[in-house]
């Protein structure tokens, strides 16, 4: 969420909730985030890289997401599952029973990737893509025994936006590792139906 992201998450999540609907017809899509943990007595979530230059917590943009993805697909064959703020276990949990994921490459594929090794659809912007040069650490074997598939979003079908607003502005001037990015949905939706044929749902 604080930068590095797609132009407006929430629709992105959405699109991808109604793409799975489509194709799979009831199904339930875990919304995973920021974890927390107990400290003096409260619930409190990990901080990120840099999040205390946030105009607003990271994990409040993403409650208010889950929110709206709940009231959504109320009463569909959509279950949605709240796992925003949920402790380590909680994410682990719901990683063991779930067949694969969607999100956007950084920090939080340690849990997807390191700890459950599952199968998954990544996207991120252009210039991580082509240029980050630790992009595979998530599906390379020098770095994790035996990766479990992972799939990229191709870097043509990804535009990067220097103009749109981040939450967190690491660096001044903006640098073009943080844009965000739009991308091609058609070209989105084709990785995660081969994930859906890959993992027999």
């Amino acid at each position: 969420m604080e930068n590095r992201t797609a132009v407006d998450f929430q629709s992105f999540c959405h699109r991808i909730v109604e793409h799975l609907q489509q194709r799979l017809g009831r199904v339930a899509v875990v919304i995973d985030g920021h974890n927390a943990r107990l400290r003096d007595g409260h619930a409190e979530s990990y901080p990120s890289f840099t999040e205390a230059r946030a105009a607003q917590p990271p994990i409040e943009i993403e409650a208010r997401i889950a929110g709206s993805l709940k009231a959504a697909f109320k009463d569909t064959t959509v279950t949605i599952i709240d796992n925003i703020g949920g402790t380590m276990d909680s994410s682990l949990f719901w990683l063991d029973k779930a067949a694969f994921f969607v999100c956007p490459w950084g920090a939080g594929l340690a849990k997807y990737r390191w700890i459950a090794n599952k199968p998954g659809v990544v996207v991120s912007s252009k210039w991580v893509l082509t240029n980050k040069g630790d992009i595979h650490i998530y599906d390379d074997p020098q770095y994790m025994e035996d990766p479990a598939e992972i799939r990229f979003i191709a870097p043509r079908h990804v535009f990067d936006f220097a103009e749109e607003p981040v939450l967190i502005q690491v660096f001044h001037p903006h640098h073009p590792m943080y844009y965000n990015f739009k991308l091609n949905m058609r070209a989105l939706y084709n990785e995660i139906d081969g994930m859906i044929q890959s993992t027999g749902l």
